[in-house]
């Protein structure tokens, strides 16, 4: 429910004054500020989808993620919620890089 929750609430706050320069701060993306929220969804679908494709029991990445967002800590929005599933799956970067799967390796088809 909190990621269904998050897509609503991501465009509502990219829409706003700043909107984007915030999320770009919350989500501590490498890319200052965010062009357009489609990039952040865009990473984000890519790192569930590529958790769910590849829930490898030794590490059972979708079980990380789930537990990320549902142990932040209470009070937590729900942006700070996805965040929280961000760090438990992909550490807790300087930085989170939104273009990291869209790279020419990733899209060379050959």
């Amino acid at each position: 429910m909190t990621i269904k929750q998050s897509w609503a609430e991501m465009d509502k706050t990219a829409a706003r004054k700043n909107g984007l320069a915030f999320l770009s701060k919350k989500f501590k993306t490498c890319k200052k500020p965010l062009k357009d929220v489609s990039e952040l969804k865009d990473y984000l679908e890519c790192m569930y989808t590529g958790a769910a494709q590849y829930d490898d029991p030794q590490e059972y990445p979708v079980s990380k993620a789930c537990e990320g967002i549902h142990g932040a800590s209470e009070g937590t929005d729900t942006l700070g919620r996805i965040f929280s599933g961000i760090v438990a799956l992909r550490w807790e970067n300087s930085c989170h890089d939104v273009d990291e799967f869209l790279s020419d390796e990733t899209l060379d088809s050959s």
